[in-house]
């Protein structure tokens, strides 16, 4: 049973005002936290930028955002048809203690005898291997776990809906340990949001940091400092992934050297390999000579010229 108050749905996509994101640029809230932890999505360095108003986190609505809206009270029905639960809506909380730490669940869960808890829903692929595994994905564990800190639950479930036709759903305890590990990071981070340090940028923000500074203004900049450090280890690192990869090289060609015309090799009590040709694929291409050729080439060829990406040259005396 979902118990709502007014009986219609709240598409939360839809209600994110600029006053919504403002306030959540002021706070830590549970995909934040999941991004202190440790996210694949996000760097620290990058929700540092969002939470100094560097980075605008107005984003606009992408395809799984909104689908993942409108699946929510779907996601949710299903939960509390499988368990019995009663969920209803609840209002942003904040920490008394920490008055940057909020809660925005998607549903507290009521009438259990243990005490309330909290309901998060995921439609997502993050999941895709849940069956395998059994486990959580660290960040949204990590999610969980700030909204039991901040609310004072003891337990808390997910409900997830994988690649749209799957659902499944795990529960979630208070663990004490964890959230003390977790509390001490968010406190660390919102250290350096508050005195405007960065924190360290890392391998994840390569890509980002190429969004972000897509040009260059032919200005020459003198390295000081971490960044300095960097230039003179650099060569050293490359050097170091280099050998690194020649040598899986070897590896690899040793025991394919082995294998044979084989399919898949064995060595009991360490693992398997497999080695085996991938269906083959068509390609269609435009013959240009023959176009040329009949005088129609120049007819349709349309030509765009798009801003060359920035250049990483290194130089070490």
């Amino acid at each position: 049973m979902i118990a709502r108050e007014d009986g219609t749905a709240d598409f939360s996509a839809a209600a994110k005002t600029a006053e919504w994101h403002e306030a959540r640029r002021g706070r830590i809230g549970g995909s934040d936290a999941g991004v202190i932890a440790g996210s694949p999505w996000k760097t620290t360095y990058q929700l540092w930028l969002e939470k100094t108003g560097m980075e605008d986190v107005d984003k606009a609505e992408t395809e799984a955002m909104y689908w993942g809206s409108v699946l929510e009270d779907a996601v949710v029905r299903r939960y509390c048809d499988e368990t019995g639960h009663k969920v209803r809506r609840q209002p942003l909380i904040t920490s008394k203690a920490y008055p940057w730490m909020v809660a925005n669940v998607d549903r507290q869960i009521v009438g259990e005898e243990r005490g309330p808890g909290i309901l998060e829903v995921k439609t997502t692929n993050a999941f895709a291997r849940i069956d395998e595994l059994n486990d959580i994905p660290d960040a949204y564990y990590a999610q969980l776990q700030h909204y039991l800190m901040v609310t004072g639950y003891s337990w808390g479930a997910f409900a997830v809906l994988i690649g749209g036709n799957t659902f499944r759903r795990f529960e979630v305890v208070a663990d004490k340990d964890y959230q003390e590990i977790l509390l001490a990071a968010e406190v660390a981070f919102w250290g350096l949001v508050e005195s405007g340090i960065a924190p360290d940028v890392t391998g994840g923000d390569a890509a980002f940091l190429g969004r972000q500074f897509p040009t260059d203004s032919g200005a020459t900049v003198t390295l000081e400092g971490d960044a300095a450090d960097a230039l003179r280890e650099l060569p050293g690192a490359r050097e170091r992934a280099k050998e690194a990869e020649e040598w899986q090289k070897t590896l690899e060609a040793r025991i394919k050297g082995a294998m044979g015309d084989a399919s898949e090799a064995v060595v009991p009590g360490v693992g398997s390999v497999t080695w085996k040709a991938a269906k083959p694929t068509t390609k269609t291409r435009i013959d240009e000579e023959r176009l040329k050729a009949d005088g129609l080439y120049e007819t349709y060829a349309v030509s765009t010229t798009t801003p060359g990406s920035r250049r990483f040259l290194v130089k070490v005396k």
